[in-house]
């Protein structure tokens, strides 16, 4: 994977507090619906405190995850290989050769090459640009949706998200000393809590009687129905949440010892700010560089976070 120059830091951090990216997930914008109450708000807070309250990791919440984790690392973990012997592994799965290919005919690769076949592919990307293919493919149905609940309608732009932190990380990570292919994957990985936060509110049906309320209302069905127009405080206060939610989860994983570090540090008290592990650190820095980068604002007064 070719790493691109670490970003410039813009002024995205206020008093601590990170930018709202729940509205953006939502596609929130002048279709929003309803202002949901704070009552309301305060009672999904609520539930996920009680999930975080639990002993041991939601796991329920990422079924997929049972399947995935372990096909991640068995390919991560395979033995070198010659180019040739790696093509044809690879060109085994068809949905990995048609990432491998893409990656290769992108930009950030030399550009659009529609003659380049596998092995050639394969020699541009290099082992890292494997991995992080390798990773996109795997991790990828952790994301995907259906239904019309909250993560059914925010699991595009999640997965969008996932991939722009995971540049960002990785970026970072490699300019910090760090594995750079470590940074990518903590990066792809860190919104797994929001998969499972926004799964918890889906199970309890907090936010369903409006949604039905507002389909009979406007004769539409559900899926039509803008979602509920959440507040900044309400979703700052759950990304804070969704960060010890992966940590719980991904330090079940057990991928590498730094990336279960990392997820650890993110389900202690004070999470992955309060962290001595740099790749952490690193972490927080590209969530927040991704969340700039896909809601296209800058704010010059610090959000109010309601616990």
């Amino acid at each position: 994977m070719q790493v691109a120059e670490t970003p410039p830091s813009p002024s995205i951090v206020f008093g601590g507090t990170p930018l709202p990216l729940l509205p953006w997930l939502l596609g929130q914008g002048m279709d929003a619906g309803r202002p949901v109450d704070a009552e309301t708000e305060r009672h999904a807070l609520h539930l996920i405190d009680e999930l975080l309250a639990r002993p041991g990791a939601p796991i329920d919440l990422m079924p997929r995850a049972r399947a995935v984790i372990p096909q991640l690392m068995a390919m991560l973990r395979r033995d070198d290989l010659a180019l040739n012997a790696l093509a044809q592994q690879v060109g085994r799965d068809l949905v990995l050769t048609a990432e491998v290919l893409r990656t290769a005919r992108s930009a950030a690769y030399g550009g659009r090459d529609e003659r380049l076949d596998l092995s050639q592919a394969l020699g541009r990307l290099g082992v890292v640009g494997l991995n992080a293919a390798i990773a996109r493919v795997v991790l990828r149905p952790l994301f995907e949706t259906s239904g019309d609940g909250l993560f059914a309608r925010t699991g595009t732009r999640l997965w969008a998200h996932s991939e722009s932190k995971a540049q960002h990380c990785s970026a970072l990570a490699s300019a910090g000393g760090i594995s750079a292919f470590e940074g990518y994957l903590a990066g792809l990985m860190h919104n797994s809590g929001w998969t499972v936060a926004l799964r918890e509110l889906d199970r309890s049906g907090l936010f369903e009687p409006r949604v039905e309320a507002a389909a009979r209302r406007l004769s539409t069905p559900h899926a039509d129905v803008p979602a509920p127009a959440l507040s900044d405080t309400f979703s700052i206060a759950l990304q804070l949440r969704c960060d010890a939610l992966f940590g719980k989860v991904a330090a079940t994983w057990r991928i590498t010892p730094t990336l279960t570090a990392v997820a650890e540090s993110a389900a202690s008290p004070g999470g992955l700010a309060a962290s001595d592990v740099p790749l952490a650190a690193l972490l927080r820095q590209a969530d927040m560089l991704a969340s700039s980068e896909v809601i296209g604002v800058q704010r010059a007064e610090p959000a109010t976070v309601v616990a």
